[in-house]
């Protein structure tokens, strides 16, 4: 019962995200003024039903929006108070760190929320500058959702054709956004002799995404088109002689040669070790407690942060665990010694 109906809701959420896409693509249509606020609500729709899905692949439990009172038969017969947008993203984050939602995520899904509860609760016209802010927040929102689809939640492989054709829609907008490319162009330029170095959008996918001024350092990046935005940003040459740019976490694959980077390569090309103090012995992994990752770095540019998430770190909360001596970020734990850390307790 459990994979029949995650796979009817996943099913349910292709089915809404594709029929926003087609409702976007023709929002433009003056004979057909009502189908960008329909296009909003159906993508908003989406979100929840994959947001959903993901509770339901742990639990059935975890879509109740009062958990005190689930119930199986209410449950199969689908009569129940489901879990709200807000509510169901905390839980999600509660799951597990390695795939939870990324603030820039949640920033991106509630903009979209806003559009749809605008559209919803008052009204919304379907002026050029508004289509561009719905097709934007919509871009963000399908760039973060489809980094779940295809690398984090397993629960959706046997989907990966759907998905593939869904992303593959997307690209029906490369026109609206080759008009705003083209008028970007002169200012593009201007950047690129003032020593700014240009690479490809991971939303829009235009060449279009403003960086710093030099490799191996770390800066925020954003898109002159889109406006997407990269707080955190890191560009490496690859082997093969393309460029490679780390976008707030520390994993990227070369669009050339296919080659995968993580957070040993950021540690390399910030040229840093694992975090130590300073002139003490040599240098081991201390974990962070977001996303697991045991690669707390100092660097220059960006202060103590995690190369795996790029979070980050506070120097005063780096401490070292006086049970299994291993190193950690987060509140002191106190008597660690008889106690241990989260560390230990949760891979001994």
């Amino acid at each position: 019962m459990k994979d029949e109906n995650l796979k009817n809701v996943v099913e349910n959420a292709m089915d809404f995200l594709q029929l926003s896409i087609e409702e976007l693509l023709e929002s433009d249509n003056p004979e057909k003024p009502n189908l960008l606020k329909y296009s909003v609500i159906h993508f908003h729709i989406a979100l929840e039903l994959f947001i959903k899905a993901r509770l339901l692949s742990e639990h059935w439990s975890l879509v109740f929006s009062n958990m005190k009172k689930i119930n199986i038969e209410e449950y199969e017969s689908g009569d129940f108070i489901s879990v709200n947008f807000r509510d169901s993203i905390a839980r999600v984050n509660g799951l597990s760190r390695t795939d939870e939602l990324s603030k820039n995520a949640i920033k991106n899904f509630h903009a979209v929320a806003q559009h749809r509860n605008r559209a919803i609760h008052f009204y919304m016209n379907n002026s050029d500058e508004t289509r561009e802010e719905v097709i934007k927040a919509q871009l963000h929102a399908w760039y973060n959702l489809h980094t779940f689809c295809f690398k984090k939640w397993s629960f959706l492989e046997i989907h990966n054709n759907d998905l593939v054709r869904i992303n593959t829609s997307f690209k029906g907008l490369d026109k609206y956004l080759d008009v705003i490319y083209n008028n970007k162009t002169k200012e593009i330029e201007k950047l690129k002799n003032e020593g700014h170095i240009f690479n490809k959008c991971p939303s829009c996918k235009k060449y279009s995404m403003r960086h710093g001024k030099e490799y191996k350092t770390m800066h925020s990046a954003l898109c002159v088109v889109c406006d997407f935005f990269a707080q955190k940003s890191l560009l490496v040459e690859c082997a093969c002689g393309n460029t490679v740019a780390f976008y707030d976490e520390g994993y990227a694959t070369c669009s050339k040669c296919g080659k995968n980077y993580e957070a040993e390569h950021v540690m390399k090309e910030l040229d840093s070790g694992y975090w130590c103090k300073p002139g003490e012995g040599p240098s081991y992994p201390y974990y962070c407690p977001e996303c697991d990752g045991k690669f707390v770095i100092l660097n220059d540019d960006a202060g103590y942060m995690c190369a795996s998430c790029f979070r980050a770190v506070d120097e005063n909360s780096i401490h070292e665990c006086g049970r299994c001596g291993q190193g950690y970020v987060g509140d002191d734990e106190g008597d660690t010694g008889a106690f241990g850390c989260y560390v230990c307790q949760k891979f001994r």
